[in-house]
C-alpha cells in the first residue's frame, strides 16, 4: 500500500515537471502612467490599435509576437518598433457599464417580443406603455454603449510602452 501511493506520487511529480517545462512564456505589452499603480496590459493575439510617427491614421492590428530583445512589435504585415508608436488607443475598463448595457438591451428586445408573442395567442395587443418599456431600455442600453469610448494615449513623458517577456532564462 505504502509502494503503490509513492509510486502515484512519483508519477504525479513527474507528470507536472514534463508538462510545466512545455508550456510558452507569456509576453505582453505594458502601458506604465506616471503617477498610477496599475498599468495596462495587451497580450500576444489581442488587436492594438495605433498611430505611428509622422502618420495620421490609426492602424488596428492582432499582436502575433513580441521580441524584447529588439523592442519589437511582430504582426501578420511585418513587425513595428514600439519607439516609432506616438499614440494608443485603450478602451475604457468599465465592466460595470458593459454588463449593464447588455442586460438593458436584452431587457429591452425580451420585452417587445414576449409582447409580441402574447399578442399573437390572443392576449393584449401592444400598447404605448409596452412600447415605452422596451424602448426605454433599449435606449438606455445604447446610451450605456456611448460611455465604453476609447481613449487616445500619448507616449512620451508620462507615458511608457514596454514589452515584458515572463520567460524562464534559457527557454
Amino acid at each position: 500500500m505504502q509502494a503503490n501511493l509513492l509510486s502515484k506520487t512519483f508519477l504525479f511529480f513527474l507528470s507536472i515537471l514534463l508538462w510545466t517545462s512545455s508550456l510558452d512564456a507569456q509576453k505582453m505589452l505594458q502601458l506604465d502612467r506616471f503617477g498610477k499603480k496599475k498599468a495596462s496590459y495587451i497580450k500576444v493575439g489581442q488587436e492594438i490599435e495605433f498611430r505611428l510617427k509622422g502618420d495620421d491614421y490609426f492602424y488596428v492590428l492582432p499582436v502575433r509576437d513580441l521580441d524584447a530583445e529588439k523592442n519589437l512589435i511582430i504582426f501578420d504585415t511585418g513587425e513595428i518598433n514600439i519607439d516609432d508608436i506616438e499614440e494608443i488607443k485603450l478602451k475604457k475598463n468599465a465592466p460595470m457599464m458593459r454588463a449593464l448595457r447588455a442586460k438593458l438591451i436584452t431587457f429591452g428586445l425580451s420585452w417587445a417580443l414576449y409582447t409580441g408573442i402574447g399578442a399573437a395567442a390572443g392576449g393584449p395587443a401592444f400598447t404605448l406603455a409596452t412600447i415605452f418599456v422596451s424602448g426605454t431600455a433599449f435606449i438606455a442600453g445604447g446610451i450605456f454603449s456611448f460611455f465604453l469610448f476609447k481613449r487616445k494615449m500619448k507616449l512620451g513623458k508620462k507615458r511608457n510602452l514596454r514589452i515584458i517577456d515572463l520567460s524562464p532564462p534559457g527557454a
